[in-house]
């Protein structure tokens, strides 16, 4: 290990002698005893009998020494060649030396940690950064994912909702179209087959009710025929019928070619998972929708005056199932590239917002 700052010694052996009280006449040396440097002396050295040495210490280990010298003999006295005076200079000296070469070398130490701890940091980083890379990645590929699942649902849904219209559908309504033509044929009121088919009309005709019910709980056919806004008001009839205690007031501010096609399932989608949780969950008596453009996004709100819940308690056991609706329909809005949240207090209904980006109505 090298001596870290050699001028230090440099310096005392260039100035210290003028300090003496005899210039000239003494000499100084540093004999480095752990450090790889070379001694430093004063000029024209000359290394006499007459000498006065001090270690420096660093940690009260010995590191080198100091010593000086006199070129001439020096009168016989009773402290010897080098008086108490000169000895307190030259063990100062010493002292500070060894303070110095401590100091430098907790200096070095402090650099080379902290250049240990920047590399450390830097690997850090980068693996923090790595893997933060990693993570977008994969949620990419999941909300890809996702989205496939969702689309692959509808289009599912789609064909088993056109196999029971097309299938099932069109046979109950032969079957029931043939009953009738019987029903004709036969004539006769009091008759023992007039009486059964009487009574077996009504129960197909409730078969191709429920058949289409299905059908259009499935996928409405209005959403792909007609579009969004007819499928809504469709929609809200029907709630009614069911739901006769429950209100509902609608202002929608927005032409049908305004929402894109891909976004229209995902709407009819929000409002019927929000509908089924107030029927089921806030006995509300009134919903207010609403369907607008606003802050260059499209967005939908519904508002319920029904008991409303806490939020922080939405995992619990008695609202597992408000809070997978819930789930469901944050999760259609965010990858069809929405925002979703929802405000609710007990006592004071709930309110849930869904908005899409003004851009994405272009698509």
């Amino acid at each position: 290990m090298s001596f870290p700052h050699p001028s230090t010694a440099e310096g005392i052996v260039k100035t210290e002698p003028q300090r003496a009280n005899s210039p000239g006449t003494h000499i100084i040396l540093l004999i480095p005893k752990t450090f790889d440097f070379s001694i430093r002396k004063t000029p024209n050295f000359n290394e006499t009998i007459w000498k006065q040495s001090s270690p420096f210490l660093v940690d009260r280990r010995s590191v080198g020494t100091l010593e000086v010298y006199y070129l001439e003999e020096r009168p016989e006295c009773d402290e010897g060649p080098f008086l108490k005076g000169e000895r307190d200079l030259i063990d100062a000296l010493a002292g500070r030396l060894g303070k110095t070469i401590q100091r430098k070398r907790a200096e070095e130490a402090l650099r080379e940690r902290s250049l240990e701890l920047q590399q450390l940091n830097e690997t850090l980083e980068q693996r923090v950064a790595e893997r933060t890379a990693e993570l977008a990645t994969t949620n990419e590929t999941l909300r890809h994912l996702s989205t496939k699942l969702l689309s692959a649902q509808e289009d599912e849904r789609k064909r088993i909702a056109g196999d029971l219209h097309d299938t099932l559908g069109a046979s109950l309504a032969g079957i029931k179209f043939k009953g009738e033509r019987a029903l004709e044929q036969i004539g006769d009121p009091a008759n023992a087959a007039s009486e059964s088919l009487n009574t077996i009309i009504p129960e197909i005709q409730e078969a191709i009710e429920e058949c289409r019910r299905i059908q259009m709980d499935l996928r409405p056919s209005t959403l792909d025929d007609l579009g969004l806004l007819p499928t809504l008001s469709w929609y809200f009839r029907r709630f009614r019928s069911i739901y006769s205690g429950i209100r509902i007031e609608h202002e929608i501010d927005i032409q049908e070619g305004d929402v894109p096609h891909s976004l229209k399932i995902v709407a009819f989608r929000v409002t019927q998972e929000a509908m089924n949780n107030i029927a089921k969950h806030s006995q509300a008596d009134l919903v207010c929708l609403s369907l607008r453009k606003k802050d260059r996004s499209l967005e939908l709100i519904l508002r319920d005056n029904g008991r409303g819940f806490n939020p922080e308690k939405v995992g619990s056991q008695e609202t597992t199932t408000r809070g997978l609706g819930l789930t469901s329909m944050r999760e259609r809005t965010e990858l069809s590239g929405g925002s979703f949240n929802f405000e609710s207090t007990e006592g004071k209904g709930t309110i849930i917002r869904a908005s899409w980006p003004i851009e994405q109505l272009s698509l």
